[in-house]
């Protein structure tokens, strides 16, 4: 009897496993197809330019994205006012702002640092504005913002926008590039500054900078690097 009972239960155990199978084989074939559709779709819409073929897309997040890339395609602020999912719009007014290198769109971005932060970080870092990194609210990210553009631009004044720490960072790496000894004084480290003219006068193999370092130390080993 128990013998029976098990041989049923197997029975039944092994027909569902076969009609699960077929289920998901049967709805596979079936979607493939038509994502693979709606990607054409997507791609014909991003080419011509024309969200009306988004319309036609059937799986609701390549319609989406649709939307969202044929909106930047166009540069078209308008197209991205008309996408009804909020961070998919933000991410569309970034974009878009960015392409046309305009900070004034940023401000419709509201109740989402994330992309209003990349909005106006990517576009001072795009222009070299080092004004427009006063728009990024993050600490990091508008640290970076300034040490970037201050760093490309060689400009120690843009450096001290940003906090002290990130400043002398940004100092020092100028004064590096530009082999300004006298640049490391505005070094705002003891440590920090002294390296810098460290660096500098075996860079430039001058001894008699090394004799210009304050700290016993580092001029001491300043002068048994140069001239080496």
């Amino acid at each position: 009897m128990k013998l029976k009972w098990f041989n049923i239960s197997l029975g039944i155990m092994i027909i569902v496993v076969i009609a699960t199978i077929g289920f998901k084989l049967y709805h596979g074939r079936d979607q493939t197809p038509s994502i693979e559709a709606d990607n054409g779709l997507l791609e014909r819409a991003v080419a011509e330019k024309r969200t009306v073929i988004c319309q036609a897309i059937k799986n609701a997040d390549i319609k989406t994205q649709c939307f969202l890339d044929v909106a930047v395609a166009k540069r078209s602020l308008l197209d991205c006012q008309d996408i009804s999912e909020v961070r998919t719009k933000h991410a569309c007014i970034t974009k878009v702002a960015v392409e046309l290198s305009d900070p004034s769109p940023c401000a419709q971005i509201k109740n989402d640092d994330f992309y209003h932060d990349i909005c106006y970080r990517d576009i001072a870092l795009k222009t070299d504005n080092e004004k427009l990194c006063a728009g990024v609210q993050d600490h990091n990210d508008n640290n970076k913002c300034y040490y970037t553009i201050g760093v490309k631009k060689n400009d120690p004044l843009i450096c001290r926008l940003a906090t002290v720490l990130i400043s002398n960072d940004c100092i020092y790496k100028i004064a590096q590039n530009t082999l300004s000894f006298e640049l490391c004084s505005e070094v705002r480290d003891e440590v920090q500054m002294n390296v810098c003219r460290a660096n500098i006068a075996k860079k430039k193999n001058d001894f008699t900078l090394c004799e210009k370092i304050d700290m016993t130390e580092i001029r001491q080993r300043c002068r048994e690097v140069v001239g080496k």
